[in-house]
């Protein structure tokens, strides 16, 4: 028995236990085995609840970076801490850190905006970072 399954929109090869195409961004069906726990299918509304998560702590902390944290943006995250702290520190005004708010604030609204599928695609399968 395969360990692979092939997409039916793209014929792209994928593991049976994916739940998204990497090449087109095809959302697979789940099926269970008799006796399977259906709590498996919370995966799908996982994903619906870590949009939403990340979609409010990008508007009410974006200048931060936490929604990056959430997404497993480490980097991104880091770096829109370290912005926004040293411009804390060096500015009087800190320009630097409503400008992170700002770009929390569209992130929040974009990630807001997406279907779980279009959300899944961009972020966690393709690893879009910005905007």
């Amino acid at each position: 028995m395969s360990n692979m399954k092939h997409c039916p929109r793209c014929r792209a090869t994928a593991r049976l236990d994916a739940m998204v195409c990497r090449n087109c961004g095809h959302r697979f069906r789940t099926r269970f085995a008799p006796g399977a726990p259906r709590h498996l299918s919370a995966r799908r509304s996982a994903m619906g609840a870590t949009r939403t998560a990340a979609g409010l702590c990008a508007i009410v902390l974006g200048a931060l970076g936490i929604h990056k944290f959430l997404l497993g943006y480490m980097a991104e995250g880091a770096i829109m801490a370290a912005v926004t702290v040293a411009g804390l520190l060096w500015t009087w005004t800190n320009m630097p850190g409503a400008a992170m708010a700002i770009i929390g604030i569209i992130e929040g609204i974009m990630y807001l905006t997406k279907t779980d599928a279009e959300f899944t695609n961009t972020y966690i399968v393709h690893r879009r970072g910005w905007f």
